[in-house]
């Protein structure tokens, strides 16, 4: 998927249409969604995304950014979005019963918790053998 400037900047067309900018953000998005194709919108909300985080990196580290920038890196999120959204993901469902092991096999369940109050790390270990 490819978006050239002029077509990022054709489908913000439906920004013309809003003649009431009292109803908010939320409201604002929605009319966008409603007259833009899936990818376009999506395109879209990756455009903004992008323009915000170059505008923080300017303000926070003066760190320039040219508007073509922005456009790639927006079309490189929706690629990698699209992807992550359209592939099958193989699912292995764990047993829904627990079974003892084999003989000469063990069987180790374990489980970790972080806690960043607390600043510690816990660690559970339980190992059965076919007994």
């Amino acid at each position: 998927m490819s978006f050239s400037p002029t077509s990022v900047g054709g489908f913000l067309s439906p920004l013309a249409m809003i003649s009431n900018w009292s109803e908010g953000v939320e409201e604002w998005v929605r009319h966008v969604r409603e007259g833009l194709e899936h990818d376009h919108f999506n395109m879209f909300i990756m455009l903004n995304w992008s323009l915000w985080e170059r505008r923080n990196k300017l303000v926070m580290e003066n760190a320039d950014c040219q508007p073509d920038e922005c456009v790639a890196y927006a079309e490189k999120l929706v690629l990698g979005f699209s992807n992550v959204v359209t592939t099958k993901h193989p699912c292995n469902p764990s047993p829904s019963r627990w079974t003892i092991p084999k003989q000469d096999e063990i069987k180790i369940n374990f489980d970790v918790l972080v806690s960043n109050k607390k600043n510690g790390v816990g660690v559970g270990v339980i190992a059965q053998d076919h007994r």
